[in-house]
């Protein structure tokens, strides 16, 4: 009988240390699933926002940069806090998988301190399974409209149409002119082949000294 309680014993003792190492990633797994669901994300942003004296939207935006979930941008935050370690870098170590337990050994964090940080800001919270690592889902980017297209253009009406110019009326030579052109064989504006007008044989005539009826 007694063998028998110290085997049970010596099966208990394992199982409790292994719950003590998974109790802070367990804590940290419980407010990602809370900031994870639609019902409760709001309320986790406020806590997180109120314990680490942020607005809530300022760390929304850090939030999207770090592409972290909720417990972890939140656990991050302490580890940098307690120790004056550069943000970024515990955000780097995280997105390598390494659990929160070796994380805050690595950076002299005590874990119990950790531990009472996430139950002040969560007072009700209890650890849950530790799924395996998984950043923050990347919210899909906006889809742009698309471009509206140009209304057809509108013919111009008849009104609107500039108007063909007028074409310019023929210019006639002047008598000047046509004595000119007469002396040169063949009077202005017309060709070898034309009959000349009556005005160019009357003045023909008066070259020649002759006279023609009216």
């Amino acid at each position: 009988m007694r063998a028998l309680r110290l085997a049970i014993v010596a099966l208990l003792v394992p199982l409790a240390a292994f719950a003590a190492d998974q109790r802070l990633d367990g804590l940290v797994a419980a407010v990602n699933q809370a900031g994870a669901a639609k019902t409760t994300e709001a309320a986790t942003v406020t806590s997180i926002a109120r314990a680490l004296g942020v607005a809530p939207d300022a760390l929304r935006m850090e939030q999207a940069r770090a592409g972290l979930q909720w417990g972890d941008l939140f656990v991050a935050h302490r580890i940098a806090t307690h120790r004056g370690h550069p943000i970024d870098k515990v955000f780097s170590a995280r997105k390598t998988g390494a659990s929160w337990k070796d994380i805050a050994s690595d950076a002299q964090v005590d874990q119990g301190r950790l531990e009472h940080d996430l139950l002040a800001a969560f007072p009700n919270l209890t650890p849950v399974e530790v799924p395996p690592f998984s950043p923050a889902p990347t919210p899909a980017p906006p889809v742009a409209p698309p471009p509206a297209s140009a209304p057809p253009e509108k013919p111009a009406a008849a009104s609107d149409r500039p108007a063909a110019p007028a074409p310019e009326p023929e210019k006639k030579p002047g008598i000047a002119e046509r004595f000119r052109d007469l002396f040169r064989g063949e009077p202005a504006g017309k060709s070898s082949t034309d009959r000349p007008s009556r005005h160019d044989e009357e003045i023909q005539d008066f070259i020649r000294g002759k006279s023609r009826p009216r």
